[in-house]
């Protein structure tokens, strides 16, 4: 057609036999699928990337375990090969600066009483001066690092939404077996896990029981996270079971303390009953199903957690840098270096991991 007018053929065509065909038929086959079919490929397979030096410290604290247990392309890219994402600007406090001034409080907060007895003694009045307190401080602190976003209606808003969280995260503490906070953001340097040497670690914070074992605490102010990403030899969260391993003393339990305005609430492992709020010790309690098939006890299931940790970091020393993605929905779907290892065309074209349709 030209505009509403009909071509005829072109005498070109005409040793050609007309034939009919459905579009709907034919499989659309995209630009990169084309180029990719046109060439005969060579598949070179490198997986190890040249291995760190002895005397090399690991940046990146934690984090470079979870991503080696997630994928070891993925801490390869991220802690090797600098690959950064771009962050988005946004109104407001960004989820981690809103995390670290959670953390400052509570900080605060604790330095300030020091154990449960005494904030079970406070009065009702003497503890809405302290939270108001402690936010305050916090927030004033804050405001050197964010000028600009802390104005004064905003800083108000801020400040009855720590107030709010910090009130309902008290009445957590007050349900549990008596303890005194033995350290807050304690600083561990040049930590040794098999054959990496991990700069700097902060450990939220460490209680100490009556009895003088510890618990090890790490605040979350995000999604609520669960003791099942701690499961299995490539856990999603191993920062907790690290600083179990690398802490000095008995330890006798762990928890992430969910601090959350709808529901907050702790989710841990200890090793005694009762602990936190009438929970079973280790393996017994809710949602324990397989613990006890991998770790028979609670020594044993420190033990194995420090020889994961270890393998974990002896892989990353070594250069194992393969494209294993743990659970490819869930891992690569955060991931920003997926165009970069390639995951989507590995899985394509082997057939070996099938494509899932993003629900988000």
């Amino acid at each position: 057609m030209e505009e509403d007018a009909e071509n005829v053929p072109s005498p070109l065509l005409r040793p050609y036999e007309e034939q009919q065909f459905v579009l709907s038929t034919y499989g659309f086959v995209s630009y990169a699928d084309s180029l990719f079919r046109s060439e005969e490929l060579e598949i070179i397979e490198d997986s190890t990337a040249p291995p760190l030096a002895p005397e090399r410290r690991a940046g990146g604290g934690a984090g470079v375990l979870k991503s080696q247990a997630a994928c070891p392309f993925q801490a390869f890219g991220r802690y090797r090969l600098h690959a950064r994402q771009l962050e988005e600007p946004r109104d407001g406090l960004d989820a981690r600066a809103h995390g670290s001034l959670v953390h400052e409080v509570f900080e605060r907060f604790w330095k300030k009483l020091g154990d449960q007895a005494t904030l079970l003694a406070k009065t009702d009045t003497e503890m809405s001066d302290l939270k108001k307190e402690v936010v305050e401080e916090a927030i004033t602190s804050a405001k050197e690092k964010f000028p600009s976003t802390l104005t004064p209606t905003f800083t108000a808003l801020q400040k009855k939404v720590l107030e709010d969280l910090l009130d309902g995260w008290i009445e957590q503490e007050k349900k549990r077996s008596p303890f005194n906070v033995l350290d807050t953001e304690k600083e561990l340097l040049d930590q040794p896990v098999g054959n990496l040497v991990i700069g700097k670690l902060f450990v939220d914070r460490i209680d100490e029981l009556q009895d003088g074992s510890l618990v090890v605490v790490d605040y979350k102010t995000g999604q609520a996270k669960s003791k099942n990403a701690w499961k299995g030899p490539r856990p999603d969260e191993p920062q907790l079971p690290l600083y179990a391993t690398l802490t000095e003393g008995n330890v006798a339990g762990l928890a992430f303390a969910n601090v959350r305005s709808d529901k907050p609430g702790w989710s841990g492992l200890t090793r005694d009953d009762d602990v936190f709020d009438g929970q079973k010790g280790y393996p017994h309690g809710r949602g324990m199903t397989g613990w006890d098939e991998l770790y028979p006890d609670w020594e044993t299931l420190l033990a194995i957690w420090k020889r994961d940790l270890e393998a974990l970091a002896n892989d990353y020393v070594a250069g194992v840098a393969r494209v294993d993605p743990k659970n490819q929905e869930k891992t690569c779907r955060y991931c920003h270096l997926t165009a970069a290892c390639r995951i989507a065309e590995l899985t394509r074209y082997s057939g070996t991991i099938a494509e899932t349709e993003d629900d988000e």
